[in-house]
C-alpha cells in the first residue's frame, strides 16, 4: 500500500484523484488544498509520494517542490497540471520532480498513467533510500573499523578505507593512483599476484593468508588478509580485508622461541614434566614423560585428562590431590600407579606446583618412575628378611666381629651352643670363645680372608656350653652397619669326629676281614686250580684209553657203550673248563676290547666270516672274546648248513648294536629265550649262558632275533658310553643305517 498526498486547490479534482487511485490501485490517498497545508502535514508524518497541481493560490506547485527539497525532503514528487507549457515541465524536472503528468484526455488512461508513474517513482525512491542506507552503513563500518579494506579491479585500487591508509601510510588519492602490487613486499609480490590471478579464474584459493607489505616510509608490516571476489557494476572486483598483526606476530615469534627454549630445557631434564590445567587436562609434557609413558608422540596425551593414564587403584588419590591443589595447597609429594600406552603399570613419584601457563592457572608435575627402585627396595627388604630367617634357622654358628675383634652379631644357634642368652655375645671379644691352642690358626685364617687370599676351611676348637667342641671355620670380609667386619661361619663337627673314629675302626675291621677273605679265596683258587688240573689230567688219560679201547673193540657190541662213556667224559671236560672261565668272570677290571681282534681269533672250519666292525671298541669284561667264541661254536654246532657269518654294527637311539648273523637253520621261536639258560641244549648248555653273563657285567645285553629257517641273528646291545669308534667306523655304521632303514644314525 502506497501512502499518497494529493495537493490541489480544487476540491472536485482532489475527490476525483482519490476515487480513481484508491479504486484502481494500492493507494491510501490523503488530500491537501494548498501547499502550506501540505507542508504542515509533513511536520507530523511522511508519505510515500506527492501528487501536486501546478497552479494554486499562495504557492504554485514548483514553489512547493522547492520548499520540500530545500528542507531535504526527497519524497517522490509528480506534478499533475493542466498547463502544458514546456517551460513548466522543465522547471519541475530541474526542481527535483520525478514525473510530470498533464491533465486532460481520457480519464481512465490519464489516471492509469498517473498511478503507474507514482508506483515507479515510489519504487525508485525506495531503492535509492535502501542504497543510501546500505552505503551509509558501509561507510560507517569501513570508515570506523581498524581493519584495512580495499578493492581492486585488475591492478588498480578503486576503494580504500581510512584503516587501509593508516596501514599503508599512503593517502586514498595515492592508493587509487598506484599499482595494487606496489606496496606488497618484493619477496612475496609474485606469489600474491599469482593467487589473485587464480582467484579471478575461479580456482579455489585460501581465504586467509599472511602477507608482508612495505609502508610508504619503507617499514615492513605483516598483514593477516582475507580476499574474495565479487561483481561490482558488472566487473570482477577483489575485496581485501587486512589486519595489521605485526606486533602480534613478533610477540608470537618471541613466545614460540621462548616455548621452544622452554621445551628444550624441559626435554633436557632427567625427570618427566607434565603440565595440566586445574581440571586435569594435559596441556604439555616433555620428551622424558612421553618416553616414560610409551607415547608415540606428545599428541597422544595433550588434550586428554590425566586420569586416562592413572591406574584405577590411584584414581581416588589423584582426584583428592587435584582438589587439594585447587584449594591452594601444592608442592607436596605423592605416589601413584600410572598406566603406560602399552598397558604396563608403573609407580611414579609426583611433585606438583601451581604455575601460570599461557595466561591461566595450571599445575606443573615433576614425575619420576620409581618402579624399579620400589621393586628393588621391596626386594632388598624381602632379601634382608629371608637372610635373617635363614641365618636364624641355620644350624651353623654365624658370628660377625669388627676388625678389632668385638662381636657385633651372633645367630641363635651360636648363642645356644656357647650358652648365652639372646644378644649375650654382642660386645664380647671373639678370642674369648676360641680355645688357646686354636687362636693362632684362627688369627691366620681371618688375616688371610681379610687380605683377599683364598683361605681353605680350617678346624679349630671353641669353648662350648659344656666341653670344648671342634668346628670347621670359614671366614670372609664384609661390611656390617657401614663398618668393616668379618663374617665367621662355624660348623660343629663333634658328631662327624665321632663318626670318623667309628669309620676308622670299621675300616680297620673291614680291611682285616677283606684280607682274610682274599687269603681264603686265594687258597680256594689254588685248590680249585690244582683239582681242575688233576681232573683234566685224569680225563686226558681216560680219553686216551677210551680211544685205544675203541680201536680194539671195533665191530664189537661194546663199542656203543664206549662211545657213551667218551661223550660223558667230554661233557665233564666242558664242565671243568666252564668252572675255570666262570671263576675268572668279573675278577679283573673291565677294559676296552677291540671287536675286530676278538673275531679275528676264531677258526674258519669252512665258514666264511664277513666283518664290518673295524675300529669299534667295547667296554667289557676281559672275557669279552669268549662271547664271540661261543657264538661261533653255536653256529658251527647248530647251524647245520651254515657257510657264512656276517658281523656288523650300527648306532641306535640308546647306544649301539653288534649284529651276528649266519645263514644256517636259525633258532626256533620257542627257544629264543631258553638258549641263554644254563644247561639248555644238546651239549653242556653253558656257552650261551656264559656269554650272557660276561656281557651283563658292564651292562651289555644279548638276544636272538632271527627268523627260523633263514639263519640265526644275535643282537648285542651296548649302552651309550660303553663303546667308542673311529670316524671311519662311525661313517660305515651310518651308511649301513641309511641303506637298511633309509635314515641317518642318531
Amino acid at each position: 500500500m502506497i501512502s499518497l498526498l494529493c495537493v490541489d486547490d480544487e476540491p472536485a479534482m482532489l475527490d476525483l484523484i482519490k476515487l480513481y487511485l484508491e479504486r484502481y490501485g494500492e493507494f491510501a490517498v490523503t488530500t491537501a488544498s494548498s501547499a502550506a497545508e501540505a507542508l504542515d502535514m509533513f511536520r507530523v508524518r511522511s508519505f510515500d509520494a506527492i501528487v501536486s497541481d501546478y497552479e494554486m493560490e499562495g504557492q504554485d506547485g514548483i514553489e512547493f517542490l522547492g520548499r520540500l527539497r530545500g528542507q531535504g525532503n526527497t519524497t517522490p514528487f509528480i506534478l499533475f497540471t493542466g498547463r502544458g507549457r514546456e517551460e513548466v515541465a522543465v522547471a519541475a524536472m530541474n526542481g527535483g520532480a520525478d514525473f510530470y503528468v498533464q491533465k486532460g484526455g481520457d480519464p481512465r488512461a490519464q489516471f492509469a498513467d498517473l498511478a503507474h508513474k507514482i508506483e515507479v517513482a515510489v519504487e525508485r525512491h525506495r531503492f535509492t533510500c535502501a542504497l543510501e542506507e546500505r552505503e551509509g552503513i558501509f561507510r560507517a563500518i569501513t570508515d570506523k573499523t581498524a581493519v584495512g579494506i580495499w578493492m581492486h579491479r585488475g591492478d588498480r585500487i578503486i576503494y580504500a578505507n581510512p584503516a587501509a591508509e593508516e596501514i599503508s601510510g599512503y593517502s586514498l588519492e595515492e592508493l587509487t593512483s598506484m599499482d595494487v602490487w606496489g606496496f606488497v613486499h618484493p619477496e612475496e609480490r609474485a606469489a600474491v599476484r599469482a593467487r589473485a590471478g587464480k582467484r579471478l579464474l575461479g580456482e579455489i584459493q585460501p581465504e586467509r593468508s599472511l602477507m608482508r607489505v612495505l609502508r610508504k616510509d619503507g617499514s615492513e608490516r605483516i598483514l593477516d588478509i582475507c580476499a574474495d571476489i565479487t561483481l561490482i557494476a558488472g566487473s570482477p572486483t577483489i575485496i581485501v580485508t587486512a589486519v595489521d598483526i605485526t606486533e602480534r606476530h613478533r610477540t608470537e615469534q618471541i613466545l614460540r622461541e621462548q616455548e621452544r627454549s622452554f621445551s628444550t630445557l624441559l626435554d633436557a631434564l632427567r625427570d618427566s614434566v607434565v603440565i595440566i590445567d586445574m581440571e586435569g587436562t594435559v596441556l604439555y609434557l616433555n620428551g622424558v614423560a612421553c618416553e616414560m609413558a610409551s607415547f608415540r608422540s606428545r599428541a597422544d596425551a595433550i588434550g586428554r585428562n590425566v586420569l586416562d593414564f592413572i591406574h584405577q587403584d590411584s584414581v581416588e588419590d589423584v582426584l583428592r590431590d587435584l582438589q587439594t591443589v585447587r584449594e591452594g595447597t601444592d608442592r607436596f609429594p605423592a605416589e601413584y600407579a600410572a598406566m603406560t600406552a602399552t598397558g604396563e603399570v608403573r609407580t611414579v613419584e609426583s611433585h606438583g606446583r601451581i604455575i601460570e601457563f599461557h595466561g591461566k592457572k595450571a599445575i606443573a608435575l615433576s614425575l619420576r618412575d620409581v618402579t624399579d627402585q620400589k621393586r628393588a627396595s621391596a626386594g632388598a627388604r624381602e632379601q634382608e628378611r629371608l637372610n635373617r630367617e635363614l641365618i636364624a634357622g641355620m644350624p651353623e654358628y654365624i658370628l660377625v666381629h669388627t676388625r678389632d675383634g668385638r662381636i657385633v652379631f651372633a645367630n641363635p644357634a651360636a648363642e645356644e651352643a656357647l650358652g648365652c642368652e639372646t644378644g649375650g655375645l654382642v660386645g664380647e671379644a671373639i678370642s674369648s670363645i676360641v680355645m688357646p691352642e686354636s687362636r693362632a690358626t684362627f688369627r691366620e685364617h681371618v688375616r688371610d680372608a681379610i687380605g683377599g687370599r683364598k683361605a681353605a676351611p680350617v678346624e679349630i676348637m671353641i669353648a662350648g656350653q659344656g666341653p670344648e667342641m671342634p668346628v670347621i671355620l670359614r671366614a670372609a670380609p664384609l661390611t656390617y652397619q657401614n663398618e668393616d667386619a668379618v663374617l665367621l661361619v662355624l660348623t660343629d663337627i663333634t658328631e662327624r669326629t665321632v663318626l670318623e673314629k667309628e669309620l676308622e675302626y670299621h675300616a680297620a675291621e673291614l680291611k682285616h676281614f677283606s684280607e682274610s677273605l682274599n687269603l681264603i679265596n686265594e687258597k680256594l683258587q689254588i685248590m680249585s686250580s690244582v683239582t681242575r688240573h688233576d681232573i683234566l689230567n685224569q680225563l686226558t688219560v681216560l680219553l686216551g684209553y677210551l680211544e685205544i679201547a675203541g680201536e680194539e673193540a671195533e665191530g664189537l657190541p661194546v663199542l656203543t657203550y664206549l662211545h657213551q662213556v667218551k661223550r660223558s667224559a667230554l661233557n665233564i671236560k666242558d664242565l671243568i673248563e666252564f668252572t675255570r672261565d666262570y671263576q675268572d668272570l668279573g675278577v679283573r677290571e673291565p677294559q676296552w676290547c677291540d671287536v675286530q681282534r676278538a673275531i679275528g681269533h676264531l677258526g674258519l672250519c669252512g665258514v666264511r666270516i664277513t666283518s664290518g666292525v673295524g675300529g669299534l671298541e667295547v667296554y667289557a669284561d676281559p672275557l669279552f672274546e669268549k662271547v664271540f667264541y661261543n657264538l661261533f661254536d653255536n653256529t658251527e654246532r647248530h647251524g647245520e648248513k651254515a657257510t657264512e657269518i656276517r658281523v656288523e654294527w650300527r648306532q641306535s637311539d640308546d647306544g649301539a648294536m653288534i649284529l651276528w648273523e649266519d645263514n644256517g637253520v636259525g633258532v626256533r621261536p620257542e627257544d629264543k629265550e631258553r638258549i641263554f639258560t644254563r644247561g639248555f641244549g644238546r651239549n653242556s648248555g653253558l656257552g650261551m649262558f656264559l656269554s650272557k653273563e660276561i656281557l651283563a657285567i658292564t651292562g651289555l645285553g644279548i638276544r636272538e632275533n632271527g627268523e627260523f629257517g633263514k639263519g640265526a641273528r644275535f643282537e648285542i646291545h651296548i649302552p651309550r658310553g660303553r663303546y667308542r669308534c673311529s670316524a671311519d667306523a662311525r661313517s660305515a655304521a651310518e651308511d649301513h643305517a641309511r641303506s637298511v632303514h633309509g635314515r641317518s644314525a642318531p
